[in-house]
């Protein structure tokens, strides 16, 4: 209604801002940015060993990007595993955001050397991260001393199925790194303070 009132009596002064208010009650005021994460990441892949699987949410397409030049410095391919991760991946190469020669969305038999994308980061019951991490995908297979990283937060009533996945792997002597402990993981919400300045 007063949208309609605005239009009706000032239509060159419309305008309409629709902010991410998820964050608006958060201890954290102010979002750090994607760059911020970029060191950590680094850090934690070049220390890899052998494989490295990572996963994260799917529509971070600016978290792919920088895992992609990750990659590219560290001398790793990239593979894709999972059809969201490679939907969102597809449609930000056709709006040109990502770099379609960053990824690969079929595997080579020694992944030994190669950071392995995954879409599930919640741990979903059929997802590809899952599948992977409990050795039920036939075309990544886990060994003793790889790396598993969760550059992600778990969302509130995932904790469970998190948790049960993360141990899954200690127990099978992975390694695993989580965003609590690295900062892998930025916020994709906006704080209060970045509210504000909008």
């Amino acid at each position: 209604m007063i949208l309609s009132l605005i239009y009706k009596y000032h239509p060159s002064e419309l305008k309409f801002l629709m902010p991410d208010s998820t964050n608006i009650t958060s201890a954290v005021k102010k979002t750090k940015s994607e760059q911020d994460i970029i060191p950590a990441l680094l850090k934690v892949i070049s220390e890899a060993k052998s494989m490295v699987v990572l996963t994260c949410f799917s529509s971070n397409i600016e978290r792919l990007n920088n895992i992609a030049a990750t990659g590219k410095q560290l001398k790793r391919s990239v593979y894709v595993s999972g059809r969201s991760l490679q939907s969102y991946i597809k449609t930000a190469v056709k709006l040109g955001y990502l770099n379609q020669d960053d990824f690969k969305f079929s595997t080579d038999s020694n992944l030994s050397k190669a950071i392995v994308i995954a879409s599930g980061c919640q741990c979903d019951f059929n997802s590809s991260f899952r599948r992977i991490a409990n050795f039920d995908n036939p075309h990544v297979k886990p060994k003793e001393g790889d790396t598993f990283i969760f550059s992600s937060k778990t969302i509130p009533g995932n904790e469970k199925q998190v948790s049960a996945t993360i141990n899954h792997l200690i127990e099978n002597k992975i390694n695993v790194v989580l965003a609590e402990d690295h900062e892998i993981h930025v916020s994709g919400h906006a704080g209060i303070e970045d509210l504000n300045m909008m």
